[in-house]
């Protein structure tokens, strides 16, 4: 716990002063006032995702990158430190006694939780080992070779790897989601206005749906999985975007879905938001503004677009359709369709990559069967307030609020696009919150007799959930760490001396292969078809001549 707690304030410090420096220039072009700390932290844990990303480009993330961060650090204090010291003043004279015990009981929360062993499936099947190679490698041209899963490249995975410490501890720390999950709670509970504000009701139903994700996630906010920042994200948009009092505040909003694209590409929808600010800024002429945004844009999809283009060759993957590259490390377009299909049908709970254009009156109740209760409920119900909601459309086109409607549109968008695309729950959870959360603020926009008591039982529903489930999992997590976070999980595996004498671990059973033993991959048979793009594992690898137009599956077999 307290080599976490040490983490956990240097990435605060790091993320909190880098976000001070970039809302300084942005306040200066927009003429806008952000003070609240769950925005300058957010926005830090941006840009140091994006300075993780660029500094892979050029060499491992390890000591150096934090140590020139740190450098980074000092000079932001030197230029900004009338700007923090105002911040911080801020901040502490708004923060009563309560609210500060509530924040420390979070924390402990985070910490306990960040200290236990990393438990959800696909960190040991491919995020601990991609951290690892970001780690020691930076980013390795061709590896999508080796194993298809690390092109999926998330940028969250940077971001791990940057906080880390594995060179300064002698151990990965893997507790980014834990404080990620404690920034967003503490945003949740801070700003909630249910009982005093009347009008922040909708954006207040979207801090109990962020309470309810994080309370979902707890048993797995100990492993550095990709879905939890791209899941949280869109709930905080939304939150969010019913708070900003400006458009131009909105449109910052419309980047930070952009950084959530290259978190994990659920969160595209939520780039539809763009359209609102855009149509004012054209129709005002505030240019400004929109090079602005554009630039910001700009600034944080390159480094994400250009590690794409070295891992698999492709800008985008596992989309082989955009294909305007011919790198000799480029996956083949077989084996990039090949995962597609195959996360398609999973997604679909088919488990068949071969299946994966049946047609939806077949792979349907395949799905639907494979749900909980709960899921089953929650689909349910979203049905339901779809037809619903078509009466209250009608309405807000009489009223002219048009843009209601568009969130509403957009909301649809991601509900549909995650189910008509793979829709695994996993990957699209919080759209099934969406549209409940949105109904229960509209219905708390007027004065009736049931008000309270839909107020009232929201709140309690979901804090209740949210204690219930930590309790839950303390109950049945090992005992505290006081020092040092469990570790990653080992799993058995088989030593083989590669090619040019380079050794290659590869998995003795199933297809985890956790962090250690470094390099590990779960498929031997895939050895066989690839090379080395050098005399060691930094150069990359390559799939060899006769079998880059081959139809080679994800799993090394060539069909």
């Amino acid at each position: 716990m307290l080599y976490t707690l040490l983490n956990f304030i240097w990435i605060a410090l790091t993320t909190f002063l880098l976000g001070i420096s970039i809302i300084s220039i942005i306040q200066k072009i927009m003429k806008i006032n952000i003070v609240s700390l769950d925005s300058i932290l957010i926005t830090g844990l941006v840009f140091a995702t994006v300075y993780a990303e660029t500094w892979s480009l050029f060499y491992k993330v390890r000591f150096l990158a934090n140590a020139f961060l740190f450098l980074i650090f000092t000079i932001i204090i030197i230029c900004f430190r009338k700007k923090v010291l105002a911040i911080l003043k801020n901040i502490s004279r708004t923060s009563n006694i309560r609210k500060k015990v509530l924040l420390l009981a979070l924390l402990f929360i985070g910490l306990m939780i960040a200290g236990q062993k990393p438990e959800a499936y696909d960190t040991a099947l491919y995020h601990a080992q991609a951290i690892h190679w970001i780690e020691e490698y930076g980013c390795t041209k061709g590896l999508g070779n080796l194993h298809n899963r690390f092109a999926y490249n998330s940028s969250f995975l940077c971001l791990q790897a940057l906080y880390s410490w594995a060179s300064i501890v002698g151990q990965s720390l893997h507790g980014m989601n834990a404080y990620i999950a404690v920034i967003l709670a503490g945003y949740a509970v801070m700003s909630f206005r249910f009982f005093k504000i009347k009008k922040e009701s909708i954006a207040d139903a979207f801090n109990l749906t962020i309470l309810l994700y994080i309370g979902y996630s707890i048993p797995t906010l100990s492993s550095p999985h990709t879905d939890f920042l791209a899941m949280s994200l869109i709930l905080y948009i939304i939150s969010k975007w019913f708070r900003a009092p400006s458009i131009e505040e909105k449109s910052l909003l419309c980047i930070l879905a952009i950084f959530g694209c290259t978190v994990k590409l659920t969160v595209a929808p939520l780039v539809l938001l763009a359209m609102c600010p855009l149509i004012d800024f054209f129709k005002h002429k505030k240019w400004k503004y929109l090079i602005s945004c554009i630039i910001m844009g700009i600034i944080i999809v390159i480094p994400f677009l250009v590690r794409n283009i070295f891992i698999s060759g492709y800008l985008i993957y596992p989309y082989p359709v955009i294909d305007i590259f011919n790198f000799d490390w480029k996956m083949p377009g077989y084996t990039v369709m090949f995962d597609h299909n195959e996360i398609v049908s999973w997604g679909r709970g088919i488990k068949n990559a071969y299946l994966y254009d049946l047609r939806i009156n077949e792979w349907l109740p395949v799905w639907f069967r494979s749900l909980t209760i709960t899921e089953k409920y929650l689909i349910l119900i979203n049905i339901l307030l779809i037809i619903i909601l078509m009466f209250w459309v009608i309405t807000c086109i009489k009223k002219k609020q048009y843009e209601l409607i568009y969130l509403y549109c957009v909301f649809l968008t991601g509900m549909f696009m995650w189910f008509f695309s793979a829709p695994l729950i996993r990957y699209g959870r919080v759209y099934l919150y969406i549209l409940p959360a949105f109904v229960i603020g509209l219905l708390l926009q007027k004065e009736y007799a049931a008000k309270t008591i839909i107020k009232y039982a929201a709140t309690i529903v979901c804090t209740m959930y949210f204690c219930y489930s930590f309790s839950e999992y303390a109950k049945y997590d090992s005992p505290l760490r006081l020092i040092m976070p469990e570790d990653y999980k080992e799993y058995s595996s088989d030593a083989i001396t590669w090619e040019k004498g380079v050794k290659i671990y590869t998995v003795t059973e199933g297809d985890q292969s956790g962090y250690n033993p470094f390099p590990m991959l779960p498929y031997a048979s895939r050895l066989e078809l690839i090379e080395l793009r050098g005399d060691t594992l930094k150069e990359g690898f390559r799939m060899k001549g006769e079998y880059k137009k081959a139809k080679v599956n994800t799993y090394g077999t060539v069909e």
